[in-house]
């Protein structure tokens, strides 16, 4: 979908704050409240998701929170549909932010009933390319953008570690192709190391797998919000002591170019790759939507949120086309910086002080074994 298309009526700066009406579609805690801390300060907005997210509801500009577990069973399409038509009967200029995966994959599915804008976002086919690590990894070899050796599985029972070292070295990376936030992730080195992680336990029964080359280096990411092909705003970041390092890598930002104009990507995308010791750039896997770090850019001074929505709306973002050079503490090094007197709480930037205070709470909630 182009950042252009489906197009209320214009909108001037001033009044665009005011008349949309945000839906913010998810069911990953973390990656929403991201989202919403990087909202522009005068929209509020309403939350569909599923009971993970409801805690979000408390939020000083969450006017209201409607119960959807957005699977795509037909029960659950009509519902989220009716939910979206009767807050377009009631307000204007309806714009919906999917965040995650199966938000994507329920708005794009039934866009066409809704009477609303959505943020930009890609097609369905091309998302799920880009959303299966096999397909991804398969699309850049094709497009001839560095990648891992790599081979797929059908599940562990497939598994043969002297096969798999043939194939693409040892140690190596397994993963399920269709997981996100880590899950299944695991780097065999031995035969040993196979059996206690994967072949003897009962619970990793993920299925298709991917082997891929384990690459010495360090993790070097990009994100990025595209039009038909083409970069808009980009950041590319690298962890490093407690803080995401927003820096620069030619190599990286060209690979990512290619990418999106092999494929006429429309919408935000984060992609991990590895900075190689030799000094060369893989890239390893997308998110073809928001992102785990989504909060440091915004912090770092690149706001993809606001980014997007300005330019759904055809008005001209305030935000830079890239950050570099620019370095953003962890929550964890805020929190000790502050009981160290190194930093004062009340000096903090906002979204600083709502992630402090979301780490503080969802550390309580795991200290005391609450959901």
């Amino acid at each position: 979908m182009a950042l252009t298309t489906r197009r209320a009526q214009p909108l001037t700066e001033t009044l665009f704050k005011r008349a949309l009406t945000v839906v913010v579609v998810a069911e990953t805690s973390s990656i929403t409240a991201a989202v919403i801390d990087s909202l522009p300060d005068e929209i509020s907005y309403f939350l569909v998701g599923p009971q993970s997210i409801a805690f979000l509801r408390h939020a000083i500009r969450c006017r209201e929170y409607f119960v959807n577990d957005l699977s795509l069973e037909e029960r659950n399409q009509t519902e989220f549909v009716r939910t979206i038509q009767r807050l377009g009967v009631e307000k204007s200029n309806l714009f919906l932010i999917p965040v995650d995966d199966s938000a994507n994959r329920i708005v794009q599915l039934t866009i066409g009933r809704l009477g609303a804008m959505s943020y930009p976002m890609p097609d369905s086919r091309t998302f799920e390319v880009l959303n299966d690590k096999w397909q991804f990894h398969q699309k850049c070899s094709e497009i001839g953008v560095r990648v891992p050796k790599a081979i797929c599985l059908k599940d562990k029972s497939e598994i043969d570690c002297e096969y798999v070292r043939k194939k693409v070295g040892l140690p190596f990376v397994l993963k399920p192709t269709n997981k996100s936030n880590g899950l299944g992730v695991k780097i065999i080195g031995s035969e040993k190391s196979l059996s206690e992680q994967i072949l003897s336990v009962r619970k990793y029964d993920y299925s298709p797998l991917m082997a891929q080359s384990f690459i010495a280096g360090i993790d070097i990411d990009i994100s990025a919000l595209v039009d038909r092909g083409y970069i808009k705003q980009f950041a590319i970041q690298t962890r490093k002591r407690d803080a995401l390092h927003f820096v620069k890598n030619d190599e990286l930002l060209e690979a990512t170019k290619i990418i999106v104009r092999e494929l006429c990507y429309t919408g935000v995308i984060h992609i991990d790759a590895r900075l190689g010791t030799s000094g060369k750039i893989f890239l390893i896997e997308a998110n073809p939507r928001f992102w785990g770090s989504l909060a440091e850019a915004t912090s770092g001074g690149l706001n993809f949120v606001r980014a997007g929505i300005y330019t759904s709306v055809g008005l001209e973002s305030p935000d830079p086309t890239t950050i570099c050079n620019v370095s953003v503490p962890s929550t964890k090094q805020m929190l000790k910086d502050i009981l160290t007197f190194k930093r004062s709480y009340w000096r903090l930037g906002q979204l600083e002080r709502l992630r402090l205070r979301r780490a503080a709470r969802i550390y309580m909630r795991s200290a005391l074994h609450l959901p």
